[in-house]
């Protein structure tokens, strides 16, 4: 929300950021059981995993909505930064 004054974006934005922390909390607690069933090389094999597809899912996700994130002021590569960061 912090990207726009604008009050429908930013009404928009609070939405799904609301409607995602439900999402998030079901699969922490599905990952969390998950993980501790792995011994510590599959571990390392699926962070490494998560961490390239994660990767690249914000460069697409930056080249899919660079139109929208021009009209917020958000270069592509701050976005990745700030998902990165995230």
């Amino acid at each position: 929300c912090e990207g726009t004054q604008d009050a429908l974006l930013r009404t928009l934005f609070a939405q799904i950021g609301d409607d995602e922390e439900g999402h998030i909390a079901f699969h922490c607690v599905f990952l969390r059981d998950a993980w501790g069933r792995f011994t510590p090389s599959q571990r390392w094999v699926v962070f490494t995993a998560w961490q390239l597809f994660f990767q690249a899912v914000c460069l697409v996700a930056a080249w899919d909505h660079r139109r929208a994130l021009a009209a917020v002021g958000l270069s592509r590569r701050r976005f990745v930064g700030d998902c990165q960061a995230i």
